[in-house]
């Protein structure tokens, strides 16, 4: 649902985009919000990661990295 006014059924998650830095590819993917900590720690659903490895690219790689998120609440 895309509702946006704090109603019963709105779904929480997080538009990521994903970045090599070493090859410059990037792509875009909606993400299951877990958990948003104070000190803004993202922890997201594994797909991300799993998404990262069908590119070709290691996620634990420091190349690979989030550089934007936009949260739904």
């Amino acid at each position: 649902m895309e509702t946006n006014d704090g109603s019963p059924g709105a779904e929480a998650y997080i538009a990521l985009t994903v970045r090599n830095e070493e090859t410059h590819t990037e792509f875009s993917r909606q993400a299951d919000l877990l958990e948003v900590q104070e000190t803004n720690t993202i922890m997201v659903s594994e797909n991300v990661f799993t998404r990262c490895a069908e590119l070709g690219q290691d996620a634990s790689s420091q190349a690979v990295r989030i550089f934007k998120f936009r949260r739904k609440l």
